[in-house]
Protein backbone atom coordinates (compact mmCIF):
# COMPACT_ATOMS: atom_id res chain seq x y z
CA UNK A 1 0.00 0.00 0.00
CA UNK A 2 1.25 3.31 -1.39
CA UNK A 3 1.53 5.82 1.71
CA UNK A 4 3.00 8.63 0.58
CA UNK A 5 2.07 11.62 -2.57
CA UNK A 6 1.70 10.48 -5.70
CA UNK A 7 2.72 12.40 -8.89
CA UNK A 8 1.50 12.33 -12.64
CA UNK A 9 3.15 13.05 -15.82
CA UNK A 10 4.17 16.25 -16.74
CA UNK A 11 4.43 17.50 -13.33
CA UNK A 12 7.29 20.13 -12.40
CA UNK A 13 9.03 17.82 -8.65
CA UNK A 14 12.27 18.34 -6.99
CA UNK A 15 14.47 14.89 -6.40
CA UNK A 16 17.00 13.46 -5.12
CA UNK A 17 19.35 11.47 -7.41
CA UNK A 18 21.10 8.78 -6.16
CA UNK A 19 24.04 6.31 -7.72
CA UNK A 20 24.11 2.19 -7.73
CA UNK A 21 27.58 2.66 -7.23
CA UNK A 22 27.61 5.23 -4.86
CA UNK A 23 23.94 5.88 -2.97
CA UNK A 24 25.59 7.97 -0.51
CA UNK A 25 25.75 11.09 -2.95
CA UNK A 26 22.85 12.71 -3.00
CA UNK A 27 22.04 15.25 -5.73
CA UNK A 28 19.27 17.84 -5.31
CA UNK A 29 17.61 18.74 -8.95
CA UNK A 30 14.59 19.69 -10.00
CA UNK A 31 12.84 18.13 -13.23
CA UNK A 32 9.83 17.38 -14.89
CA UNK A 33 7.80 13.76 -14.65
CA UNK A 34 8.60 11.78 -17.76
CA UNK A 35 7.17 8.11 -17.12
CA UNK A 36 5.97 6.72 -14.32
CA UNK A 37 6.61 2.81 -12.73
CA UNK A 38 3.97 1.66 -10.41
CA UNK A 39 4.65 -1.21 -7.82
CA UNK A 40 3.01 -2.11 -4.71
CA UNK A 41 5.52 -0.36 -2.79
CA UNK A 42 7.35 2.27 -4.19
CA UNK A 43 6.41 3.66 -7.75
CA UNK A 44 9.52 5.00 -9.62
CA UNK A 45 9.73 8.49 -11.72
CA UNK A 46 11.41 8.98 -14.66
CA UNK A 47 12.45 12.30 -14.27
CA UNK A 48 13.71 14.70 -17.14
CA UNK A 49 16.34 17.30 -14.97
CA UNK A 50 15.85 20.56 -15.49
CA UNK A 51 18.24 22.75 -13.08
CA UNK A 52 21.03 21.27 -10.67
CA UNK A 53 21.53 22.68 -7.34
CA UNK A 54 24.81 21.67 -6.38
CA UNK A 55 28.36 23.25 -7.14
CA UNK A 56 29.66 22.20 -10.58
CA UNK A 57 32.85 21.06 -9.16
CA UNK A 58 30.92 18.50 -7.24
CA UNK A 59 28.52 17.83 -9.74
CA UNK A 60 31.63 16.95 -12.41
CA UNK A 61 33.21 14.22 -9.40
CA UNK A 62 30.23 12.95 -8.61
CA UNK A 63 27.79 12.99 -11.48
CA UNK A 64 30.16 11.72 -14.40
CA UNK A 65 30.80 8.13 -13.70
CA UNK A 66 27.58 7.55 -11.73
CA UNK A 67 25.76 4.27 -12.84
CA UNK A 68 22.65 5.33 -13.04
CA UNK A 69 18.98 4.33 -13.96
CA UNK A 70 17.83 6.12 -17.28
CA UNK A 71 14.73 3.94 -18.56
CA UNK A 72 12.72 1.42 -16.69
CA UNK A 73 13.39 -1.06 -19.25
CA UNK A 74 17.36 -0.82 -19.76
CA UNK A 75 19.81 -1.70 -17.62
CA UNK A 76 21.74 1.27 -15.36
CA UNK A 77 24.31 2.70 -17.01
CA UNK A 78 27.19 4.79 -16.63
CA UNK A 79 26.55 8.80 -16.51
CA UNK A 80 29.19 9.48 -19.29
CA UNK A 81 28.22 13.14 -20.56
CA UNK A 82 30.80 15.41 -21.40
CA UNK A 83 30.09 18.74 -19.57
CA UNK A 84 34.25 18.76 -18.63
CA UNK A 85 34.10 21.88 -20.59
CA UNK A 86 31.30 23.51 -18.38
CA UNK A 87 32.45 26.08 -15.43
CA UNK A 88 29.22 27.40 -13.69
CA UNK A 89 25.79 25.99 -13.06
CA UNK A 90 24.07 28.21 -15.12
CA UNK A 91 26.52 26.97 -18.23
CA UNK A 92 25.20 23.66 -16.77
CA UNK A 93 21.52 24.37 -16.48
CA UNK A 94 21.61 25.99 -19.99
CA UNK A 95 23.21 23.04 -21.27
CA UNK A 96 21.22 20.54 -20.36
CA UNK A 97 18.30 22.50 -21.77
CA UNK A 98 19.36 21.96 -25.13
CA UNK A 99 17.24 19.74 -27.78
CA UNK A 100 20.17 17.49 -28.28
CA UNK A 101 20.85 16.68 -24.72
CA UNK A 102 16.77 15.86 -24.02
CA UNK A 103 17.55 12.21 -23.40
CA UNK A 104 20.75 12.34 -21.65
CA UNK A 105 19.11 13.74 -18.35
CA UNK A 106 16.62 11.62 -17.66
CA UNK A 107 17.03 9.69 -14.40
CA UNK A 108 15.40 7.27 -12.47
CA UNK A 109 13.74 8.15 -9.37
CA UNK A 110 12.29 6.19 -6.42
CA UNK A 111 9.12 8.26 -5.09
CA UNK A 112 10.27 8.46 -1.36
CA UNK A 113 12.95 10.69 -2.97
CA UNK A 114 10.93 13.03 -4.77
CA UNK A 115 8.48 16.10 -3.29
CA UNK A 116 6.68 18.82 -5.17
CA UNK A 117 8.39 21.60 -3.66
CA UNK A 118 12.27 22.68 -3.50
CA UNK A 119 12.08 23.53 0.21
CA UNK A 120 10.83 19.88 1.02
CA UNK A 121 13.76 18.07 -1.07
CA UNK A 122 16.26 20.94 0.76
CA UNK A 123 14.85 19.01 4.18
CA UNK A 124 14.82 15.69 2.66
CA UNK A 125 18.72 16.32 1.93
CA UNK A 126 19.91 18.00 5.12
CA UNK A 127 18.21 15.16 7.19
CA UNK A 128 19.88 12.37 5.36
CA UNK A 129 22.98 14.04 5.03
CA UNK A 130 23.03 14.77 9.15
CA UNK A 131 22.30 11.18 9.58
CA UNK A 132 25.60 10.32 6.72
CA UNK A 133 27.66 12.63 8.47
CA UNK A 134 26.81 10.85 12.21
CA UNK A 135 27.03 7.52 11.35
CA UNK A 136 30.28 8.52 9.46
CA UNK A 137 31.68 10.08 13.14
CA UNK A 138 30.78 6.89 14.33
CA UNK A 139 32.59 4.54 11.95
CA UNK A 140 35.99 7.29 12.27
CA UNK A 141 35.80 7.10 15.93
CA UNK A 142 35.63 2.89 15.99
CA UNK A 143 38.26 2.59 13.71
CA UNK A 144 40.34 5.23 15.60
CA UNK A 145 40.04 3.54 18.88
CA UNK A 146 40.93 0.40 17.94
CA UNK A 147 43.73 -1.85 20.04
CA UNK A 148 45.49 -2.72 17.20
CA UNK A 149 45.81 0.33 15.55
CA UNK A 150 48.67 2.17 15.85
CA UNK A 151 48.50 4.99 13.16
CA UNK A 152 48.71 8.87 12.79
CA UNK A 153 44.89 9.24 13.78
CA UNK A 154 45.00 6.83 16.75
CA UNK A 155 42.85 7.72 19.86
CA UNK A 156 43.39 5.75 23.28
CA UNK A 157 39.09 5.44 23.50
CA UNK A 158 36.41 6.82 23.43
CA UNK A 159 36.74 9.54 25.94
CA UNK A 160 39.94 10.90 23.76
CA UNK A 161 38.08 10.94 20.77
CA UNK A 162 34.75 12.78 21.92
CA UNK A 163 37.46 15.49 23.58
CA UNK A 164 38.68 15.91 20.34
CA UNK A 165 35.56 16.06 18.67
CA UNK A 166 33.50 18.56 20.93
CA UNK A 167 36.72 20.59 20.32
CA UNK A 168 35.60 20.38 16.03
CA UNK A 169 31.79 20.65 16.03
CA UNK A 170 30.79 21.21 20.11
CA UNK A 171 29.51 25.06 19.50
CA UNK A 172 26.86 23.39 16.26
CA UNK A 173 25.44 21.14 18.69
CA UNK A 174 24.93 23.27 21.27
CA UNK A 175 23.59 25.58 18.78
CA UNK A 176 20.78 23.07 18.56
CA UNK A 177 20.10 22.89 21.61
CA UNK A 178 21.38 19.53 22.29
CA UNK A 179 23.60 19.15 25.60
CA UNK A 180 27.11 17.45 24.38
CA UNK A 181 26.83 14.72 26.78
CA UNK A 182 23.54 13.63 25.43
CA UNK A 183 24.76 13.87 21.64
CA UNK A 184 27.96 11.61 22.48
CA UNK A 185 25.59 9.26 24.19
CA UNK A 186 23.74 8.95 20.72
CA UNK A 187 26.05 8.68 19.03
Amino acid sequence: MIKHQLYVKGQTVHALLTSFTNPEVLIPVKGIIKDIKYNEFNPEYQIKVIKFYDNVKFLKKNLIGMIVAHDFKKRPRRFNKQISHITTIEALNEFIALPENDWHFNFIVESIMVTVSYKDTINLFNRMQDFLFERKLRELRDFSTRIAYKGKYKYTGYAEFHAKLEKMIGDKVEKLGIKWKLYIDWL
